[in-house]
């Protein structure tokens, strides 16, 4: 499924004929939660019933923002979805929490894992440092897919909008240090959010 925005193709979710069991990562945001949607709308033109495992880190609230996201891409296609919860967060060493996509793929977990990765802004933030990134150049194994890697926040949520989605952009949970529904507003990720919705002039409607 090639996605257009702008008259322009901007992602390609492809999910090979040979494959028989993919996975998602999840986190609750925006970038997991725009990919685990287009995974299960493109699951639907399949000439074959194909396995989907979708994997969330619980760290912080992500372990109750993945099932939200579930829940409600559950009743939208009307079908029930394997939500798998990594690691014990408590644990500091832990390699599943520290490095889950790696755990995933060398014990075989499922055939081909998908990732919202995407670019930070192309400029920097006042006095905030953004997270590091996956170059869009970079070598990327084929069983690892990144179809958003050069797309910013920008475009993932005129995405949404392609799609009639803000409703769910709107349940997805940007804050990393987001307490009792209350984003911090100062941190990167609710910059970059802020950021995206005042670029296409939209409401966030979020919590």
């Amino acid at each position: 499924m090639k996605i257009t925005c702008q008259d322009q193709t901007v992602a390609d979710i492809d999910i090979p004929n040979h494959l028989s069991h993919i996975g998602v990562m999840l986190s609750g945001g925006m970038d997991s939660s725009l990919m685990l949607f287009l995974i299960l709308k493109e699951m639907l033109n399949l000439e074959k019933t194909i396995t989907l495992t979708v994997f969330n880190v619980p760290k912080g609230d992500s372990k109750t923002q993945s099932r939200k996201i579930v829940n409600f891409l559950e009743k939208e296609f009307n079908t029930s979805i394997n939500l798998v919860h990594l690691g014990d967060i408590t644990l500091p060493h832990n390699k599943i929490i520290n490095v889950p996509v790696g755990y995933i793929l060398d014990n075989k977990l499922v055939e081909r894992l998908y990732s919202g990765i995407n670019q930070n802004p192309p400029f920097e933030f006042p006095n905030v440092m953004g997270p590091k990134r996956k170059p869009p150049d970079s070598v990327i194994p084929d069983n690892l897919s990144f179809p958003f890697i050069r797309l910013y926040k920008t475009h993932i949520l005129e995405i949404y909008k392609k799609f009639n989605m803000l409703e769910l952009a709107d349940l997805t949970q940007s804050c990393e240090t987001q307490v009792n529904n209350i984003r911090c507003n100062t941190c990167f990720h609710c910059y970059e959010r802020a950021w995206a919705y005042t670029e296409l002039n939209l409401m966030d409607n979020g919590e």
